[in-house]
């Protein structure tokens, strides 16, 4: 009751201020106080509905084994990107590989073509009728209609890093585009596979015959990021499954007070069927602990490369862009300049 009383007093006292303080700009407050209210009211019913959604048991990946994948891989002129692109997709023993180009009507081709016999999948050369990012988009949905409901599209975008931070998203930006337009697809597998230029030691790169053996002998560890036991998890998992990678690991990177022992209870009570590694946090960072628990699993042996396997989740409204991977954002940033590792998003839609 006297919470109530409290709550009333407030609410009189707030009336009585701006009804005798209303032309000395009170009525600011009075326009204020309801939208702000009105946006967290909103705030919380999203988060809400987004709980619901990553805990419906109707949601879950389907029993069974891994999806298999269809990989595209849009292409510009060869290059080592290009070579360590297709022997990663060779890697995961996919359905099909497709090397498309796009190319406006009477564009000059021969440029294009050399060197693409090194490679083990034939260059398609398709039209070019708007940007890129929106002919990579239709082409994705075109091969998902034709495709199996459990076969999993992958879009392996390859890139090569010469400059560090800023100047490389700069001097990339159409990259960035068409990273940006297809996380936004639903069933859609994003896969950043950078090479960094002058690091060619640390990476599959080098091969006497194009993306053709350039792998054999190398290590791959795929891992997935864990924040919290829910559907977003259990079909990253699904999808770290595909990569028949050498080594699976799931890590959860703890910022809370006793967060730790909450979390492992969970999985254990959801039995994931593969063990979860905590790193804990004391400064309440992501970033940090999980980049340098990447680097010693980096440094076990000198032709290892790592598959980091992030949830991006997809949201109905533009305003929830905001209330949502923020985190998943920041650690593609931190992993894209890491010789080494690739960085794939997979979506769960909201």
């Amino acid at each position: 009751m006297a919470t109530e009383d409290g709550h009333l007093d407030s609410l009189v006292m707030t009336l009585i201020i701006g009804a005798t303080k209303f032309a000395q700009g009170a009525y600011i407050i009075l326009i204020a106080i309801p939208i702000a209210v009105l946006a967290l009211l909103k705030v919380n019913r999203h988060y809400r509905e987004t709980a619901r959604a990553l805990t419906d048991p109707e949601r879950r990946p389907p029993a069974g084994g891994p999806p298999r994948q269809r990989v595209v891989i849009p292409v510009h002129t060869p290059g080592p990107d290009d070579v360590y692109a297709t022997a990663y997709a060779e890697r995961v023993s996919p359905l099909e590989v497709r090397l498309v180009h796009f190319a406006e009507a009477g564009a000059e081709l021969d440029y294009t073509r050399e060197g693409w016999d090194q490679l083990p999948y034939p260059l398609e050369v398709l039209p070019k009728s708007q940007d890129i990012p929106s002919e990579i988009r239709n082409l994705v949905q075109e091969i998902r209609a034709q495709s199996e409901q459990d076969d999993l599209i992958n879009v392996i975008i390859p890139e090569t890093v010469r400059h560090p931070g800023w100047r490389h998203l700069l001097h990339k930006w159409h990259v960035q585009r068409i990273k940006a337009a297809l996380v936004a697809e639903a069933d859609v597998v994003v896969t950043n596979v950078a090479h960094h230029a002058g690091y060619e030691e640390l990476e599959p790169v080098n091969g006497e015959e194009g993306s053709r053996g350039v792998m054999d002998g190398w290590r791959h560890v795929a891992v997935v990021l864990v924040s919290g036991v829910q559907n977003a998890t259990a079909w990253s998992i699904r999808y770290a499954r595909s990569l028949r990678a050498d080594e699976l690991h799931c890590v959860h990177v703890a910022v809370e007070e006793n967060e730790a022992g909450k979390v492992r209870r969970e999985w254990d009570e959801a039995n994931m069927d593969v063990a979860l590694e905590i790193l804990e946090s004391p400064y309440r960072q992501i970033a940090g602990p999980i980049h340098s628990w990447v680097r010693n699993i980096l440094e076990e042996g000198p032709k290892t490369f790592v598959t980091i396997v992030l949830a991006e989740f997809l949201v109905r409204k533009w305003w929830h862009r905001f209330l949502h991977n923020q985190t998943a954002l920041a650690l593609k940033g931190v992993f894209l300049f890491e010789p080494s590792v690739v960085v794939t998003a997979v979506p769960y839609p909201l």
